[in-house]
Parts: structure tokens; sequence; C-alpha cells
């Protein structure tokens, strides 16, 4: 496959991971009386805000997708885990530097950040097994049965 081909799967896996992750977050905090435009409306404030941690994570991953050209082996669980903790490392990075300046400030994880958290990791999960199910020939995936 070619390097343009992987860089845009990956791509389109991380965006489409960023719209699931939105829907699921509107779906859980919105109850049944509001409207579906009141509910698009909200998954695309969401999905706007997520961007700013989807698209850095994204092009941190671009040279990983592009060093491996065969996953199979060791090269698929690197490019797993490597995806899979990309995200929740971002949005750690972004919460120890909004308490750095403030050496006062106790560090604590409170229910916001956790739920921060879980939608990175959410969002990394699941562009990274889209991504390795789309690069993945179906030839490959039958013989590796």
């Amino acid at each position: 496959m070619t390097w343009i081909k992987r860089v845009g799967l990956s791509l389109a896996s991380a965006l489409a991971a960023n719209g699931l992750v939105s829907f699921g977050v509107v779906s859980r905090l919105i109850h049944p009386p509001a409207s579906p435009q009141d509910k698009l409306h909200l998954t695309l404030v969401i999905a706007a805000w997520q961007l700013i941690v989807v698209l850095p994570g994204w092009l941190l991953f671009v040279p990983v997708a592009l060093c491996f050209n065969r996953l199979n082996g060791w090269r698929l669980w690197v490019q797993a885990s490597i995806g899979t903790l990309l995200g929740p490392a971002i949005v750690a990075g972004f919460i120890l530097f909004d308490h750095y300046p403030d050496s006062t400030r106790t560090m604590h994880f409170d229910s916001g950040t956790s739920r921060v958290l879980l939608e990175a990791t959410a969002i990394s999960l699941l562009s990274t097994l889209l991504y390795l199910n789309l690069i993945q020939q179906p030839r490959d995936i039958l013989k590796n049965l």
C-alpha cells in the first residue's frame, strides 16, 4: 500500500473515532426529550473540542504509520500500542502542563479530568483498531486466521 493511502487511512480512522466517541458522549449526556438538531449541534461542538487532541495525536502517529509497510508479528503490536497510548499521553501532558505553573495546587484527578482521559483513550483505541483493520489486505486477514 502506498504511503499516501496509509496517511489517508490513518486520518480517516482518527476522524471516524472522534465522531463515534463524540456521539457516544452526547447520547450519554442528553436525555431523550432533546431534539435531533440539538444532539447534532452538541456532537459537532464536542467533536471540534476533541480535535485539539486528535490532530496532534494523528500528526505524531503518521511517522509510525509510515515506518512499517507490513503489519505482522511485532510490527502490529508496536503500532497498536503506540496508537492506543498516544492520545492519553497527550491529554496527560496537557493536564501536567496546566498544573505546572502553580506549584501550590495539589495534583489530583477529578471526575472531569478522568472523563477527558477516558475519552482520549477511547478515541485512541478506536482509531487504532480502525486503522489496523483498514490497512490489512483482505487476503492477509484470512491468512492470519
